[in-house]
């Protein structure tokens, strides 16, 4: 397929829209997906965001005007959604700082137990949360799912996971350094 202009593409996002899908990733997605991956360093997820992009994208044809090229508004949305994606990852980094911050602490457990009587601790501790909290926590920490990959499986906000992980730090908090077994 030949260029586009914004114009000639709204028409044909309006008039065949699987068409213009077609077009959109037979001439974009591949820039795309480099462009989000470039500042989101994860190639999995700078894909999952470009078609985001493109099925919002579908979803609003009939609201649509691009009136220059396809290409600045596609970059733009792939910009801003990657933006967003790195601010709503920003509270496992917080938290996984938390958890650095907990395991180098001086507080006298590395000295006082063994690894592995540190390890049964914190396996008590998890075994001791809420089921959902412990789902959710496992799922982020040992399985290294996205808070939105969490969301998606689930069928939960990303806000109740972030909730959920905040409440699982708490209580582990809690529980490790208490002096029960």
């Amino acid at each position: 397929m030949e260029q586009l202009t914004g114009l000639e593409f709204t028409d044909l996002l309006k008039q065949n829209p699987e068409k213009a899908l077609e077009w959109i990733y037979k001439n974009y997605y591949e820039l795309l997906c480099q462009r989000v991956n470039i500042i989101i360093n994860d190639a999995k997820s700078a894909e999952d965001i470009v078609q985001d992009v493109i099925f919002e994208l579908w979803k609003k044809k009939d609201q649509i005007q691009i009136k220059n090229s396809p290409l600045p508004y596609l970059k733009t949305a792939c910009r801003n959604r990657a933006l967003n994606f790195l601010r709503d990852k920003d509270p496992r980094t917080e938290e996984d700082t938390v958890l650095q911050d907990f395991e180098t602490k001086d507080t006298g457990i590395t000295e006082i137990l063994e690894a592995s009587e540190v390890e049964k601790k914190i396996k008590a501790s998890l075994d001791r949360l809420p089921e959902k909290c412990r789902l959710v926590f496992i799922m982020s920490r040992y399985e290294e799912m996205t808070y939105n990959e969490i969301a998606a499986k689930l069928e939960i906000s990303v806000k109740t996971v972030e909730n959920q992980i905040s409440k699982a730090l708490s209580l582990l908090r809690a529980d490790i350094f208490s002096n029960k077994d």
